[in-house]
């Protein structure tokens, strides 16, 4: 199901089918208008690469999706769509 791939020293799970939550990245970088290459530079990988993250052809190692989340304030299970919205927290059953 997944093959492991190198990327400029980054080991990341090539999906074959696609990993559509990470779309997110794109959303969160965009509702801070920055650019790929902005943001590229600010978490330190090639610009291709965090193309790839965001269109779901690869997925980021889990120290680039802290060091995301972190940068743009919002938790790491939004980031990968655990929750629906943007840092929500989860909910609670109190009965």
């Amino acid at each position: 199901m997944y093959n492991i791939l190198v990327n400029r020293n980054y080991a990341v799970k090539q999906n074959k089918k696609g990993c559509d939550n990470l779309i997110k990245i794109k959303e969160c970088r965009l509702k801070h208008n920055l650019r790929q290459r902005e943001l590229s530079t600010i978490i330190n990988v090639p610009p291709n690469t965090l193309s790839q993250w965001e269109t779901g052809l690869f997925e980021p190692p889990l120290d680039k999706i802290i060091e995301i989340a972190k940068y743009f304030n919002v938790s790491t299970d939004y980031l990968l769509g655990v929750e629906p919205e943007r840092g929500s927290p989860g909910k609670t059953n109190t009965a």
